[in-house]
């Protein structure tokens, strides 16, 4: 996808020839961020118990951080 492409689908085509603003660009990361981490919920409650465990994976992922190594 180019820029342009993703500018029109963020925008409409009222938008398209328009430059797109800093706020513009941080309101559409901050829509398709909550996207995958809805995403991210439903997949994780499929192969979790429950939804509460799935939230309980993503709570400690997001405060202890990837500490993997790829070596």
């Amino acid at each position: 996808m180019t820029f342009d492409d993703f500018w029109y689908n963020e925008t409409g085509p009222g938008h398209f020839a328009g430059k797109p603003t800093p706020k513009d660009l941080a309101r559409a990361a901050w829509n398709r961020s909550a996207e995958l981490e809805r995403e991210l919920c439903a997949n994780l409650a499929e192969v979790c118990d429950d939804q509460e465990s799935a939230a309980r994976f993503i709570r400690a992922r997001s405060t202890a951080g990837d500490k993997r190594s790829d070596d």
